[in-house]
């Protein structure tokens, strides 16, 4: 996955049809993945860089779940 300037999170494994995972992201660096607080796209990639799905999420409150 990328956020709006490219930084990558990877994602491992893999899931069956309608399966569910939950990651968090975690900022440990200015290089880490970041999510917006006010909203943003986050982009889905295949190994080879095509993209595989794409959202727009919207501001949270603190403590709220986004689910994708």
């Amino acid at each position: 996955m990328t956020d709006k300037v490219g930084r990558k999170y990877v994602l491992s494994g893999t899931l069956a049809a309608a399966e569910t995972r939950r990651d968090q992201v975690r900022t440990s660096s200015p290089q880490s993945m970041q999510l917006g607080n006010s909203g943003g796209r986050v982009i889905l990639y295949q190994p080879d860089g095509e993209i595989e799905a794409s959202i727009f999420y919207r501001r949270v409150d603190k403590g709220e779940t986004i689910t994708f």
